[in-house]
């Protein structure tokens, strides 16, 4: 099952947020590991914009980010979306690892 987190994004800005990983109390070694994420209105729309998705470091300490740039927030219109981040292991296998509301906010 999914975490389920709400993300604050503004527009015109860089975003970036991490997460940690752990299975219990240990740290989960994310060495071969991707991300990928996509953002939408809704879950039914074919509109998508993707977050770039990283280890953080080496990958040792269980550390990930998803990013959008300055162009893609200034492209969202302010208001209410849903996302979700995918983690692939070096084998392939894909476990959807975080989803929730995203709220996009104007900047002045």
């Amino acid at each position: 099952m999914a975490a389920q987190y709400t993300l604050i994004i503004h527009r015109d800005c860089d975003f970036t947020r991490s997460f940690q990983i752990k299975r219990g109390e240990n740290l989960i070694d994310l060495t071969g590991y991707t991300f990928t994420g996509k953002l939408a209105k809704n879950y039914h729309t074919d509109t998508t914009t993707a977050f770039t998705g990283a280890v953080v470091g080496d990958g040792s300490d269980g550390t990930f980010s998803i990013t959008l740039t300055d162009t893609q927030t200034a492209a969202l219109s302010a208001g209410k979306y849903v996302y979700s981040v995918v983690m692939a292991d070096d084998g392939g296998i894909k476990t959807k690892l975080l989803e929730g509301d995203c709220i996009v906010e104007d900047t002045v």
